[in-house]
C-alpha cells in the first residue's frame, strides 16, 4: 500500500527498524511475540481493523503490565473518527497522508519523557488540478525517487482495488465498500488528487452508513477520476 511504504521510508530514514503487519491479527500476534518501542496502527485492515487490534492489545498489557504507546493512522478527517481512535486506547493520531514531520514529532512526543504531543494537522483544502506534484513530493520526503516508487505501486494496486470495490457493490457488501473505498482515498490523498480523494470517500461514507443507493454511479465517477489521476501520473515527475 502507498501509505505504508511511504512510513517504512520515513522511519528508515531516521534509523528505525520495521516490523510490518498486513492485518491487525498479525499486528496482535507481533506484539505477543516480539518488543517494540512503538505501533503505528492502520485503523482500516481486513481481518482484524486497528481499533479492535488496539483493544485487545490494551486487554492483554491489563496482565501482561506496560503501555505500548501506539499511533493511530487513518485517513479519517473527522473529529469522530480520532474520538473513535483514543477511545479504543490509542495514544495519538496521525492523519493520512501522513508528512513526516508530524511523524517523527509524534513519534518523539511518545518516547521522549516532556515532549508534548503536536496538535492534529487540518484537512488539507481541495486543489483544481488533477493532483499537486508539489504536495506530492513534500509527502514522499522530498524523494523523487520513492514519489517514482509510489507512483509505481499505485499502478499496480489501482486496479486491482477497483476491482474488489465493483466486486463489493454487487454483492453489497458495505463493509468492504468502505474499506476498499478508503484505501482508494489514501492514496489519492497522498498525490494530493483532491477530486479522486472526493468520490472514494462518497463511496466510503455509503459503506460506513450501509447505504449502498446510488453506488454504482458512484463508483463510475470513482473510475473516471482514478483514470484521470492514472494518466496525470504517468506523465511522470516534473524535474
Amino acid at each position: 500500500m502507498v501509505n505504508q511504504r511511504v512510513a517504512r521510508e520515513f522511519l528508515a530514514q531516521r534509523g528505525h527498524q520495521v516490523v510490518v503487519a498486513n492485518n491487525g491479527r498479525e499486528a496482535v500476534e507481533a506484539f505477543e511475540r516480539e518488543a517494540f518501542d512503538l505501533v503505528l496502527m492502520d485503523v482500516q485492515m481486513p481481518d482484524m481493523d486497528g481499533l479492535e487490534a488496539t483493544r485487545t492489545i490494551r486487554r492483554k498489557e491489563q496482565t501482561t503490565g506496560g503501555h505500548l504507546p501506539i499511533v493511530a493512522m487513518t485517513a479519517g478527517a473527522f473529529k469522530e473518527d480520532r474520538e473513535r481512535c483514543l477511545n479504543a486506547g490509542m495514544d495519538a493520531y496521525l492523519a493520512k497522508p501522513i508528512r513526516p514531520t508530524a511523524l517523527y514529532n509524534t513519534i518523539a512526543a511518545l518516547t521522549t519523557p516532556g515532549q508534548p504531543l503536536p496538535a492534529p494537522a487540518p484537512a488539507s483544502a481541495a486543489a483544481e488540478a488533477v493532483l499537486d506534484w508539489h504536495i506530492a513530493l513534500e509527502q514522499s520526503g522530498n524523494n523523487e525517487d520513492l514519489l517514482r516508487e509510489l507512483i509505481t505501486v499505485f499502478f499496480e494496486e489501482s486496479s486491482q482495488l477497483m476491482g474488489g470495490l465493483r466486486q463489493a457493490i454487487e454483492q453489497k457488501n458495505a463493509a468492504d465498500v468502505r474499506r476498499l473505498a478508503h484505501t482508494i482515498k489514501g492514496a489519492a490523498n497522498h498525490f494530493a488528487a483532491s477530486s479522486a480523494a472526493a468520490a472514494a470517500l462518497r463511496l466510503e461514507m455509503m459503506g460506513r452508513e450501509g447505504d449502498l443507493t446510488g453506488a454504482e454511479e458512484a463508483l463510475t465517477r470513482l473510475a473516471q477520476e482514478v483514470e484521470r489521476l492514472t494518466q496525470a501520473l504517468a506523465s511522470g515527475v516534473p524535474s
